[in-house]
């Protein structure tokens, strides 16, 4: 656990406000680390509360005397002398800007990140998010005061406030909320690239620092040389900072182009991969690096959830995410968060691929305004499971705020290219709010650190053409410049990570077989009636190993009946309960809304 609080109002009011967060805190995990830091009086009061579950796990906490400014944060590579390091006159002059936006500190600042700053006695200070918004943080009240937290849940908590009934409704349907919307009314999920300036009656001004549109689209630039220069820095900056590393390896292209960037720059590593021993993503690991002699960790899937790994799994995600999904994850990080510095992953290894382009085809790359309809309806509402559930068939509502949303992301780009307006819907919506969520979890473990999501890899890639970047040509060409050698070892898709061409092409029939059986599957599921099937998670798993089930028998007691048509709810649910259905993703989601009602007390 991780987690700061910006309190500011009145003084009695900031008082009983840090008092009842510091009570949640003590009753949620016992006996926290915590610290208290009051920076203010009177009707300009403002107090810091920042809690660990261990001490290095505490957010950095600056206070400058002598510039009267003060620093909260929590990000991968945030440290206490980088925070000492943008501390002082620095600090004080980002507080005090006209325009926050173009200040040289945030220039200073990458990866996932947030960080509140302010004079002292003032009780008004500037809240800067990363890039996408990967680390979560979020406005809302208790009484009378303003807070900044980087728990809705702790919040939720503490004021009590109503259920948002369209986050609801996404969060059933989607598996995440987008846009600013959480689960609760009246907190709000800051926007990412931002600075939010913030006072005792809340939020007063938001300026957006960086954005898509910064990306020199088209650029003729060589892309690939750039890319792995790029991300072998952000490698060894991490490495330089953290120390000793584990890297996520698996069969596909991203996380080969990690492992190869890494062994280019010279640092020591370990690789891990989970799933059973037969699954390709284990195999081909195994393989690749048994064959450049780094150790490979194997973690077999977790098939067990106990009532406390769900309970952990809740307040890591913040109630945002799937329990039963998001426990598999914290799990694995658990188990290795004790034998290495911190974790590598390939997020965001999609920014190279074009990703979701096909649903611009004929026309990618023209300068015309997306179709939002379609992209909800094949990206986000893609099941329509929920309809099974009278009380929450509002698909309509939640598709017209997911449009709302996505109109509001792109408002700035409609005379760009549809590749870089679907790019952003991407960046803004999926990896903020889904990848996002499950990130600012997973930090709360440990340091987990996604060089695809640095600034300069990130800006690359959505500055180059989109020729280079379909059917992921970049992706390939990464490898290929990376590693010749390594490319030509097979991904799970069964051919080599080698681009196609002539003299590669006998290569590739693995692949083009996999891919014509994967066709047939899809045209088979749609000729049987089965295109609206329940959602199934990969690691489904059978309702008798989730020993935490138990509680949650009788949907009559359920804190969230009142959400749903209880006789619906009941035959919907039997089955999972009755261990004659897989724990699937909308049984997964049922379960967290009910632990979230429970936790919260709403």
């Amino acid at each position: 656990m991780r987690h700061f609080f910006v309190v500011s109002g009145q003084a009695d009011d900031v008082a009983d406000a840090v008092g009842r967060l510091a009570n949640y805190l003590a009753g949620t995990y016992g006996n926290p680390v915590t610290e208290t830091h009051r920076l203010g009086e009177g009707d300009h009061s403002l107090t810091l509360l920042v809690a660990g579950s261990r001490k290095e796990l505490m957010p950095v906490v600056c206070v400058d005397d002598s510039s009267g400014s003060w620093l909260v944060g929590v990000g991968a590579l945030l440290s206490k002398q980088h925070c000492a390091d943008l501390s002082g006159g620095a600090l004080a002059d980002l507080c005090r800007a006209q325009r926050p936006q173009d200040h040289p500190v945030i220039d200073q600042l990458d990866a996932a990140f947030c960080i509140a700053a302010g004079a002292v006695q003032t009780g008004h200070y500037r809240v800067v998010t990363d890039r996408i918004g990967t680390q979560h943080v979020f406005a809302g009240a208790i009484g009378q005061c303003s807070v900044l937290a980087t728990s809705s849940l702790a919040l939720a908590q503490v004021s009590q406030p109503g259920w948002n009934e369209t986050a609801v409704g996404e969060f059933l349907a989607t598996g995440s909320n987008y846009g600013t919307r959480t689960l609760f009314c009246g907190i709000d999920k800051l926007p990412a690239a931002s600075v939010v300036s913030i006072g005792p009656t809340g939020i007063q001004r938001q300026d957006k620092y960086w954005s898509i549109a910064e990306c020199d689209e088209g650029s003729d630039a060589p892309a690939v040389e750039q890319m792995a220069s790029a991300i072998k820095d952000t490698i060894v900056t991490a490495t330089d900072t953290l120390g000793h590393p584990v890297i996520s390896l698996t069969g596909g292209l991203d996380s080969r182009i990690i492992f190869a960037a890494a062994l280019e720059a010279g640092v020591s590593f370990d690789v891990f991969t989970t799933g059973s021993t037969q699954n390709a993503d284990v195999v081909i690991a195994r393989e690749i690096a048994a064959t450049h002699g780094i150790t490979h960790h194997h973690l077999p899937p977790a098939i067990r959830t106990g009532a406390d790994v769900l309970q952990r799994s809740l307040l890591l995600s913040d109630g945002g995410q799937d329990v039963i999904e998001y426990a598999r994850t914290l799990q694995f990080h658990e188990q290795l968060c004790g034998k290495f510095d911190f974790s590598i992953n390939g997020s965001g290894g999609e920014f190279c691929k074009g990703y979701w382009w096909e649903l611009l085809w004929p026309r990618v790359g023209a300068r015309q305004p997306l179709n939002i309809a379609k992209i909800v309806d094949r990206r986000f509402l893609v099941h329509d499971w929920y309809a099974a559930l009278p009380g929450t068939d509002n698909r309509e509502n939640i598709k017209a705020a997911l449009i709302e949303t996505i109109r509001q992301e792109n408002r700035d780009l409609q005379d760009r290219p549809n590749t870089m307006q679907l790019d952003n819907v991407y960046l803004t919506l999926r990896m903020q709010r889904w990848q996002g969520r499950i990130a600012s979890a997973t930090g709360q473990i440990w340091p987990t650190v996604s060089p695809f999501m640095f600034r300069r890899p990130m800006e690359i890639a959505f500055a180059t053409v989109p020729k280079e970047r379909l059917r992921n040509r970049m992706s390939r060409r990464l490898n290929e410049y990376l590693s010749p050698a390594l490319a030509r070892m097979r991904i799970d898709a069964g051919g080599p990570a080698l681009p196609l061409r002539l003299q590669t092409a006998h290569l590739f029939w693995p692949s083009l077989l996999a891919a014509t059986r994967k066709n047939f599957g899809k045209a088979g599921r749609r000729l049987s009636g089965g295109a609206h099937d329940m959602p199934q998670s990969p690691q489904s798993q059978p309702a008798e190993s989730c020993a935490g089930l138990a509680g949650f028998s009788q949907v009559a007691d359920w804190r969230t009946l009142k959400l749903y048509d209880a006789a619906a709810l009941a035959a919907f649910t039997a089955p999972y309960l009755a261990g004659e259905r897989p724990l699937d993703k909308p049984f997964g989601r049922l379960l967290t809304l009910e632990m979230t009602a429970r936790h919260a007390g709403i």
